[in-house]
């Protein structure tokens, strides 16, 4: 049977000191009430192990306060554990319920507990965005400020939020930030767990039969080890949970966080989880750790920061083209083109991503672009790279049975598209501001010392291979090719190379490959280049 909260609450408020203790357990359950009716049932139990992580709060403030604002301790402190479950369109409704159960007048400034630093970081925050190219945005800039805040009091940190959000962001501008104001630096560690198996990560059994450790053990040993200099250390976790490491986020009730014996030292150390939902997360670990929720920023930021990072010539005069000719294109088509992507192809990429995939496409095309304004191809041209970069930017992670469904979905949209044949047999050729669309067999042919090789043909797909294969290498990107054995991937990286004139190191990875190998050969090939 579920305890009393109200008996509860009145307990564990007396327990904490508040003389008001049994007015305020009946605004505490009804506020609970409210949580349960107004927000989403998934976020939070709204039970006994919840309220004595508010009400242990709530005593460290009273003790520092003193009992004449206990109204508003409990307000403050209610708002500070609730308010980072919820996305931004549940804040009003806390709002308004916090202020109907608690009608205290006063803000939590009132309380007379500060938080540290707070000016100076939020100061030298917005210095690090400048400094990083960012964009400031103020919901972002909000969060993170609740991201230190939460820092203060607590170990554990998990940011929330969806791709492009800007979770890996405010953990590198708040870390720069801290070791400029502290009086030690702050150093951030990432891991990807999703990149990394679990032999890897956690450790293994060697042939010989001894115990190999793990990276993640390593690291966390690394990081609650007594340091020569004063520091503090972020390990951030960057990728979904899986059941180790959520046991790690997520201790018994009162308990530090804990791996392979080694206790995380608070002083010294936080754990960060970058985490799109919180659905592997037990109802401890939403207690006791502190949870920020980043809202989307939207396509135009993504696009916004790409174009600031871009090696353009002319950057202002090809940032107003792109706002002004392919962000109402985005605008218009973008989230129908999505749409039909999730329900119909099972596409799980945000949209963010996808327009981002699509300009950086477009921005092959800058030159002619701009040297065509003022002629009458320009509104051609622009449409042209538009819908190229919708085919491939959108669709071109897609299967062959899922290209066949957006292809006709295309030919809808854009009826002015080639006729013959699939979008994905053909790309754009621009020249004298002139563009058509031309079929990947018709690519200039690599080298004859490529082709000469032994049983090397050269197909349709390895042409596309080579093509955004150099696009990736200009915009220095590391890409990835997928597909079985004897499909080309080889030959195409020959070609690609034979083309740029750059020299190629291979190198064969197996399940047995260790991180430490691949890094090691990397930097011994780095040593060996001019």
């Amino acid at each position: 049977a579920e305890p009393d909260l109200l008996t509860l609450a009145a307990v564990k408020l007396a327990s904490a000191g508040f003389a008001n203790f049994r007015s305020l357990s009946v605004k505490v359950q009804v506020l609970f009430e409210a949580c349960r009716a107004n927000f989403p049932h998934d976020l939070c139990k709204w039970d006994g192990e919840f309220l004595g992580a508010v009400v242990k709060r709530a005593g460290s403030v009273f003790r520092a306060v003193g009992a004449k604002h206990e109204d508003l301790i409990m307000k403050t402190v209610l708002q500070e554990y609730i308010q980072p479950l919820l996305a931004s369109k549940f804040s009003l409704v806390l709002q308004q319920l916090l202020d109907d159960v608690f009608p205290t007048k006063g803000s939590s400034s009132d309380l007379g507990v500060p938080v540290p630093h707070s000016l100076q970081v939020e100061n030298r925050m917005a210095a690090a965005l400048k400094s990083h190219g960012l964009t400031p945005n103020p919901a972002w800039q909000e969060s993170c400020s609740r991201l230190y805040e939460s820092s203060i009091h607590r170990s554990v940190l998990i940011v929330v939020g969806p791709t492009l959000s800007g979770k890996t962001s405010s953990c590198l501008v708040l870390t720069q930030a801290l070791s400029e104001v502290l009086t030690y630096s702050v150093k951030e560690w990432r891991v990807y767990p999703r990149a990394t198996s679990a032999s890897v990560m956690y450790g293994s059994v060697s042939p010989s039969g001894q115990w190999v450790e793990g990276i993640f053990l390593s690291m966390w040993r690394q990081l609650n080890k007594p340091a020569v200099t004063q520091q503090q250390r972020w390990l951030i976790c960057d990728g979904p949970l899986d059941q180790q490491l959520a046991n790690v986020a997520s201790p018994f009730s009162g308990e530090v966080p804990c791996f392979g014996g080694v206790p995380l030292d608070s002083g010294r150390a936080k754990l960060v989880f970058e985490l799109e939902c919180l659905d592997a997360l037990s109802p401890a670990c939403v207690v006791s750790a502190g949870i920020v929720h980043f809202e989307p920023l939207g396509w135009q930021a993504s696009v916004r920061a790409a174009l600031r990072k871009g090696e353009n010539a002319t950057p202002n005069a090809w940032n107003a083209l792109v706002e002004k000719h392919f962000f109402p294109l985005w605008e218009e088509h973008g989230p129908a083109v999505y749409n039909f992507m999730t329900v119909y192809c099972g596409s799980q990429a945000t949209l963010s991503r996808l327009v981002l995939n699509s300009y950086i496409l477009i921005e092959k095309f800058s030159r002619e672009l701009l040297e065509a304004v003022g002629t009458p191809f320009h509104d051609q041209l622009v449409n042209h790279c538009f819908c190229f970069g919708m085919v491939y930017g959108f669709g071109g992670g897609l299967s062959l049975l899922e290209r066949c469904k957006f292809d006709n979905f295309l030919r809808l949209k854009f009826p002015d598209l080639r006729k013959d044949g699939s979008l994905f047999d053909a790309y754009l050729e621009v020249s004298n501001h002139v563009s058509e669309w031309k079929r990947w067999d018709k690519l200039a042919t690599v080298p004859r010392s490529v082709s000469s090789i032994s049983g090397f043909v050269r197909t349709t797909e390895m042409a596309a291979v080579e093509y955004f294969a150099k696009q990736a290498v200009h915009l220095g990107a590391h890409f990835l090719l997928l597909g079985s054995p004897g499909c080309g991937k080889t030959f195409s990286m020959r070609g690609l190379y034979a083309i740029s004139a750059k020299n190629m190191r291979a190198t064969t990875l197996s399940g047995c490959t260790q991180p430490e190998e691949l890094y090691s050969y990397v930097k011994s090939q780095l040593k060996q280049q001019p």
